[in-house]
């Protein structure tokens, strides 16, 4: 059995970190309520449907992992993407909201 790529398990670890961040994050979020937020993708998982944002927040930066629901097709200039279209370092807008203990993305937009 091959051994994952570094690439992979560098993806992995950025996904199981967001999440971590966004759980904490979600605290603060109340269930139904959605944000909207502006950054650059730092990780795509296609096949989980998760997205990973980085959003400058000042000095530092806020990271949000969210699953996208199931109805989001990514939209860039009006016309939809599939996920595996998407790239590390796109601008994106993202709006999110809270269920149950998880964020949710429900609407993608590459910005360019």
């Amino acid at each position: 059995m091959r051994e994952p790529s570094r690439t992979l398990r560098s993806l992995a670890w950025t996904c199981i970190a967001a999440l971590a961040v966004t759980a904490a994050v979600a605290g603060t979020i109340e269930p139904g309520q959605e944000r909207v937020v502006r950054g650059r993708l730092s990780a795509v998982n296609p096949a989980a449907r998760v997205v990973v944002v980085e959003v400058p927040m000042g000095d530092a930066e806020l990271t949000v992992g969210v699953t996208l629901d199931t109805a989001v097709r990514p939209l860039k200039a009006g016309k939809e993407l599939l996920l595996t279209e998407l790239g590390v370092g796109q601008p994106v807008e993202l709006r999110y909201q809270r269920r149950g203990d998880r964020l949710i993305g429900v609407q993608l937009r590459v910005l360019r």
